[in-house]
């Protein structure tokens, strides 16, 4: 594993941010967990969200896939302190998807952040050991990320599901990511264009902005910071087709789902706390939290403002809209190893959360 840095904590300004009013979950279901797993609660029930400090100072391992923004709860909380408070010392290492998800299957890592991709599904289908536990970030509702198809590939009705039959779609992850699977289910197999009615190609992130401004590409998946160029360059038409709800988790192992779950819900605190106090509103463009996102993603702070904040949700919702059908939108691209669709139960443990919003409601 390649070491980004062994903690992330720097001194910073003292921050005067107060923690917002944490509302009661919604849609959060029913409690889910491995049968007779431990049922950790919060330290202290008046205030789940409280520092409890582990006993004995404890190593968490974490990786993430690069310096993403969706991964910004985890980083700010080391930056911030909020794992110091718990006695967590955080090891943080980049590592790509799909060898995370193996490693965090045998116990070598602990925490990794991913989204309900085909890769996650098969994951979990062959684990009871790996479980999301805590939501990550959703996009901005005035964010332009999602599809992209340019105007001259389209007939004079606008953008219709018919338009992508037979064409190519630039993707970062071809027909396994969460994102193609989400506009699958819900703008192309209601019009009758079935998975594999589409050639969904792999391509650089950045290059796909590129190729479709170019005219090199007809259509393509356009991630944040990216889209922006694209709306400014007037070539394509926006199809949007991307999930505003989080469809993206921390995923605990057996080690903090099982083995320490005592552990693990100091992780959900120190997490939780940082999502309230930190990263609320227009976080961008706060003088000192803007900075320092700008600083933990290394970008540059003038470009980061003048994109909208995604949207952390305090009330942490534990729900993956439309699991069924995305799972059979994988299963039809031929990139599921199963072929009945995994439950809530089998995707989801509520056990870590659930202290936090019962005492909250």
């Amino acid at each position: 594993m390649t070491h980004v840095r062994h903690g992330l904590r720097r001194s910073v300004a003292a921050v005067s941010l107060a923690l917002l009013t944490v509302v009661a979950g919604c849609g959060s279901g029913p409690e889910a967990g491995p049968a007779n797993a431990a049922r950790p609660a919060a330290a202290d029930p008046n205030d789940p969200l409280k520092p409890f400090p582990l006993a004995a100072r404890t190593t968490v391992k974490a990786s993430v896939s690069g310096k993403l923004e969706s991964f910004l709860s985890l980083f700010m909380a080391d930056a911030m302190g909020e794992f110091e408070k718990e006695n967590i010392d955080l090891e943080l290492a980049t590592v790509p998807p799909s060898e995370a998800t193996v490693l965090l299957a045998q116990g070598q890592i602990d925490l990794v952040p991913a989204s309900s991709s085909a890769g996650q599904f098969n994951l979990l289908s062959q684990s009871d050991d790996v479980r999301a536990v805590f939501p990550l970030s959703a996009e901005a509702p005035d964010s332009q990320v999602g599809f992209w198809i340019r105007k001259d590939a389209l007939g004079g009705d606008g953008f219709q599901p018919a338009d992508l039959r037979g064409r190519r779609v630039l993707t970062p992850s071809g027909s396994g990511s969460l994102s193609v699977a989400y506009f699958g289910a819900t703008e192309l197999a209601p019009a009758g264009v079935g998975a594999k009615d589409v050639t969904w190609e792999r391509f650089g992130v950045g290059e796909s902005a590129l190729a479709l401004t170019n005219g090199s590409a007809e259509a393509a998946l356009v991630l944040t910071p990216f889209w922006s160029v694209v709306a400014a360059d007037g070539c394509c038409e926006y199809v949007d087709g991307y999930p505003r709800s989080t469809f993206s988790h921390f995923y605990f192992g057996p080690n903090l789902l099982n083995d320490k779950p005592d552990v693990g819900q100091a992780v959900i605190r120190a997490l939780a706390r940082t999502v309230t106090t930190y990263l609320q509103g227009d976080y961008h463009k706060d003088p000192v939290i803007g900075p320092k996102t700008a600083e933990l993603l290394q970008q540059p702070v003038d470009q980061l403002q003048k994109l909208p904040s995604p949207v952390w949700d305090p009330t942490f919702p534990m729900d993956i809209e439309r699991l069924q059908e995305l799972q059979v939108f994988f299963r039809d691209a031929g990139q599921l190893s199963y072929q009945e669709p995994l439950s809530r139960n089998d995707v989801l443990d509520d056990r870590f959360v659930a202290p936090i919003k019962a005492a909250r409601r």
